[in-house]
């Protein structure tokens, strides 16, 4: 009992740990930073997690059933997919803030005019939740060769390494919501349009335009 708690345990903890790698923080808070409702936040973050969940067992069925060995740069090309992915999420996002309206407000108090910047932040929390799930997909895909080498070199059992992975999936799903609550609490705080929102939103995506540049500089040059 305790050999098979033992891995899945570790899957877990893995998976949790897995969720904080950067390219996903970024990727998320790219999806956060266009909403302001905390039940949004959570279920981007959610439908995150499956959609990364479900490719690493759909990869690790064809990996470890079949016999089905990655060949290295095809794995460096869905990196490749994940750094393009985020400077698409993060040009888009931006594209949409800057359609926003800016104007001032004046008013008057006795003698004294005081002006105040406004801004008109659209709430695009009906969106699709389509959009976390395939993110999810996509870095799902990215990580899957190294969990299942993983699951590989730890477990000789077919139906204990498909249980690692989908523990592993799991952990990844609760860590993902874990840094959604942290990383959503200023968004959701602050609900009335702001200078300071305008600047979180806006850095927040140049954060994941320059993360997945810097994945591509990374990847590129062995892909070729």
């Amino acid at each position: 009992m305790i050999e098979t708690l033992a891995p899945l345990t570790l899957g877990f903890i893995l998976g949790f740990q897995h969720a904080f790698e950067i390219d996903h923080v970024a990727a998320v808070a790219s999806l956060i930073s266009q909403t302001k409702e905390f039940k949004k936040v959570m279920l981007d973050s959610l439908m995150w997690g499956i959609g990364h969940s479900l490719m690493l067992l759909v990869a690790g069925i064809f990996i470890v059933l079949l016999k089905i060995s990655v060949p290295e740069k095809i794995q460096l090309s869905f990196e490749f997919v994940v750094g393009a992915m985020l400077i698409l999420l993060g040009s888009f996002a931006i594209m949409r803030i800057l359609k926003n309206r800016f104007h001032m407000h004046y008013h008057r108090h006795g003698k004294i005019t005081h002006a105040h910047f406004h801004l008109h932040i659209k709430n695009h929390s009906h969106n699709h939740l389509k959009k976390p799930f395939l993110v999810g997909l996509v870095h799902g895909l990215a990580g899957s060769s190294a969990l299942v080498l993983l699951v590989l070199t730890t477990l000789n059992s077919v139906f204990s390494g498909l249980l690692f992975t989908l523990i592993f999936g799991i952990g990844s799903i609760l860590g993902m919501m874990v840094i959604v609550f942290v990383i959503g609490l200023p968004f959701i705080q602050q609900k009335k349009a702001s200078i300071a929102k305008l600047g979180l939103r806006l850095s927040t995506n140049a954060f994941a335009i320059i993360v997945g540049i810097s994945i591509i500089y990374k990847n590129l040059p062995l892909i070729i």
